[in-house]
């Protein structure tokens, strides 16, 4: 059996990547969270799932032999405020601590494309300059210095830090587009040709099953992009809201212009994450803005 450890397992991200693990047979895994007895009935192959906070985590280690094939961290406070971000932060250098201490063979520190800000113009790769404008982005790429610090001697350990794509189900502006098309109230487009990126939850959680299914055999690179590598206007996005909820869901939809001078552009170059891992996207934009109609309208696990 492989044994895997994800922590912020209450999340989206490593909510989904779980489910996706466990498609393979031969994987156990261990879920860390700040409420694990809220993760528990998520899982009803308790054999394969167990749950802890960290403390308990560290002290079940401790006890027994085990070696573990990947620890997945994920926890991170989604936030701007300094109080969450340094607590985040802190609860990462006990997490670097347990990879120090057991036997954890590979490390994926999950951080943000937002580290790179938005001075540069993208389509943005690993070389390119890190110039985080905002505290979040500024201590996730702090989370990858310490990554780098901490286990950077330590040959024995394969480690990376993944700076992910905005996650479509986490999208704020995306989510109010949906919310007000399902609520009659007219979707607002402040200016429109700003351009951003987006990857799919499932999209993210494949990626990083293919990661750790290589994690064996491939030496990581410090960093990796994952993204889709395609970018989409603020305008773009808001018309496949409308068509998605006119077509599929009968509803009317309507779209108001707001003048604008706001402008930015994001995204990645991923080709680096995709050649290395021989994953690519398969979730289109517009199965994206399905899939958040689908959540809005059905309470899913994620919302």
């Amino acid at each position: 059996m492989r044994n895997i450890i994800i922590t912020g397992a209450g999340g989206m991200v490593a909510t989904e990547l779980a489910f996706n693990l466990l498609k393979c047979e031969d994987i156990s895994l261990y879920l860390l969270s700040t409420d694990p007895q809220r993760l528990e009935p998520r899982y009803e192959d308790r054999r394969r799932v167990r749950c802890f906070s960290l403390e308990d985590f560290s002290s079940f280690a401790g006890q027994r032999n085990l070696e573990f094939d990947a620890l997945i961290h994920t926890a991170f406070a989604r936030s701007e405020d300094g109080k969450s971000l340094m607590s985040s932060l802190e609860y990462q250098k006990s997490v670097l601590e347990l990879v120090l201490n057991y036997h954890i063979h590979s490390f994926v520190n999950i951080s943000s494309q937002g580290v790179y800000g938005m001075k540069n113009p993208p389509l943005w790769n690993e070389d390119s300059p890190v110039t985080p404008e905002s505290m979040y982005a500024l201590a996730k790429s702090a989370s990858e210095v310490i990554t780098e610090a901490a286990l950077n001697q330590k040959s024995d350990v394969n480690y990376t830090s993944i700076r992910l794509s905005s996650v479509c189900e986490n999208a704020r502006f995306l989510s109010i587009f949906v919310k007000n098309a399902l609520a009659g109230i007219p979707i607002k487009v402040f200016g429109g040709s700003q351009k951003c990126s987006f990857i799919d939850v499932r999209d993210a959680a494949e990626a990083l099953t293919a990661l750790i299914d290589s994690a064996s055999e491939v030496k990581f690179a410090p960093v990796y992009n994952l993204g889709t590598g395609k970018m989409h206007s603020v305008q773009e996005l808001a018309e496949i809201v409308k068509k998605v909820g006119t077509e599929r869901y009968g509803l009317d939809v309507k779209l108001e212009q707001v003048p604008s001078d706001l402008s930015y552009e994001v995204g990645m170059d991923s080709g680096r994450f995709m050649e290395t891992f021989s994953w690519s996207p398969r979730i289109s934009i517009e199965d994206m803005v399905i899939s958040l109609f689908e959540l809005h309208l059905g309470g899913g696990i994620y919302l």
